[in-house]
C-alpha cells in the first residue's frame, strides 16, 4: 500500500500485523538473538508509520520518539549558523535512528528527514526510557545493545566524515605532520 502525504497531514498509521514489526525488529543490529517471545513483547512498545518526503523530528526540537528505519533512506541534516543546512548522511534500512533522547540529550541533534517513502517503527521516548530502567533481562539488554551499536556506528560515521573534512580543508596533512614530529621525539 503506498501513502503520499502533504506536509500538513500526519504519519500513517497502519494496521499492522505483529509480524511485520517483529519481521523489521529481528534485522536490527544488536536485537538479532532474541528470543521469539521476548521480540514479540518488544514489538508491542512500537507503531508502524510511513512517511513521505517528510520531516521526522527537527534539529533543536525536544525528543518525543525513537524510530527504527525498516525500509527507505532518511536524511540526516544539520544546520550551520549562517550557512544553511547541509546533508550530513543518509541512513538505510534496518538502524535505530533518533535515539539521542533516549541518552539524555535534551535536545535533537540533526534533522531527520524521510527521503521518498520509508517505513519505520515508532516508540514514544517515555516507553524508551522505562524499558532501559527494567530489570526485564530479554527485553532490555538486547534493547540497550541496539542502542549501544547504533551510537558505536553513529560514531564511526562523525569520526569518518570530520577525517574527511579535515584531509579537504588540508588540516588533516597538518594533523599527520604533527603526530610524526611527535612519534619522533618520543623515540
Amino acid at each position: 500500500m503506498r501513502w503520499v502525504a502533504s506536509l500538513a497531514d500526519p504519519p500513517q498509521r497502519l494496521g499492522s500485523t505483529m509480524d511485520e514489526r517483529i519481521q523489521m525488529l529481528s534485522q536490527v543490529p544488536g536485537l538479532w538473538d532474541m528470543q521469539p517471545l521476548d521480540l514479540q513483547a518488544l514489538s508491542q512498545l512500537f507503531e508502524l508509520r510511513y512517511y513521505d518526503n517528510r520531516v521526522l523530528c527537527k534539529e533543536g526540537d525536544s525528543p518525543e520518539t525513537l524510530w527504527v528505519l525498516g525500509r527507505g533512506c532518511v536524511q540526516v541534516i544539520k544546520e550551520v549558523s549562517h550557512k544553511g543546512a547541509f546533508l550530513v548522511s543518509e541512513l538505510g534500512p534496518t538502524c535505530l535512528i533518533g535515539h539521542s533522547g533516549v541518552m539524555s540529550l535534551s535536545n535533537r541533534t540533526a534533522t531527520l528527514k524521510a527521503k521518498g517513502m520509508v517505513e519505520v517503527l515508532e516508540m514514544r521516548l517515555e516507553s524508551a526510557k522505562i524499558l532501559l530502567e527494567t530489570a526485564e533481562f530479554g527485553i532490555a539488554s538486547p534493547f540497550r545493545r541496539a542502542l549501544i551499536v547504533a551510537m558505536s556506528r553513529q560514531l564511526s560515521m562523525a569520526t569518518s566524515t570530520v577525517g574527511r573534512l579535515a584531509n579537504e580543508a588540508g588540516i588533516a596533512e597538518l594533523v599527520d605532520v604533527e603526530a610524526r614530529l611527535l612519534r619522533a621525539e618520543l623515540l
